[in-house]
């Protein structure tokens, strides 16, 4: 089990909100069927997203959607059945305007973390390029006294290493860009929500999660 997220658009016509197509702004639809018409928004897991949008699976982010408790007056008769029918399983709600995510350039956004991690792991992660090519060269320690790169590598060439692992980390520094962090799906949508004739400040992102 794992936790997905439940995405919805609304846009205000005439002083009222009605749903978005995801179809209208060339998505696709989740939970469709020839019995069943959903407004959701296909978004596939991606737990970094769900961490910068409302600190959900991850503290890594800055959450920058706002927590509701109930969905905000005025919704759309659309996401309001669908709320419904989740009952309590669906968890966190949270609100976004797509005013307040243009400005942040998302496609371009920088994600700049330091973490510890093991030799091995450093090692592990950089041949499956998890660790970003903006990578800096960091400072290897064992314990709490610092040691050079060169120390580092004669203590590894010492080890048996099927004794054991040896106790020596690295200080990683690295990036992660916000089309990793946001994913394809979510840039997607906000690429094309923006091209709608309507206002930012008009367009809610509705959207809560289930586990």
């Amino acid at each position: 089990m794992g936790t997905d997220i439940h995405m919805f658009a609304q846009m205000k016509v005439d002083g009222k909100f009605q749903a978005i197509d995801p179809r209208l702004v060339k998505m696709s639809r989740d939970r469709c069927d020839d019995s069943y018409k959903s407004m959701q928004f296909s978004i596939t897991r991606n737990y970094a997203l769900f961490g910068r949008l409302a600190g959900i699976r991850t503290a890594d982010y800055t959450p920058i959607a706002k927590p509701l408790k109930r969905l905000p007056n005025g919704t759309c008769k659309e996401i309001k059945k669908e709320k419904r029918e989740y009952g309590v399983d669906g968890h966190s709600l949270h609100i976004l305007y797509l005013s307040d995510v243009l400005p942040l350039n998302i496609k371009k956004e920088i994600f700049e973390f330091e973490d510890d991690m093991s030799y091995f792991e450093y090692e592990y992660w950089k041949k499956k390029n998890f660790l970003s090519l903006s990578y800096k060269f960091p400072d290897f320690y064992q314990e709490n006294k610092l040691i050079s790169e060169q120390e580092m590598k004669k203590l590894i060439e010492m080890i048996n290493f099927h004794n054991g692992r040896p106790k020596v980390y690295c200080k990683a520094k690295y990036q992660f860009s916000g089309s990793e962090v946001y994913g394809k799906d979510f840039i997607k949508m906000v690429d094309e929500l923006q091209k709608l004739k309507v206002d930012p400040k008009d367009i809610q992102l509705v959207f809560w999660f289930d586990s």
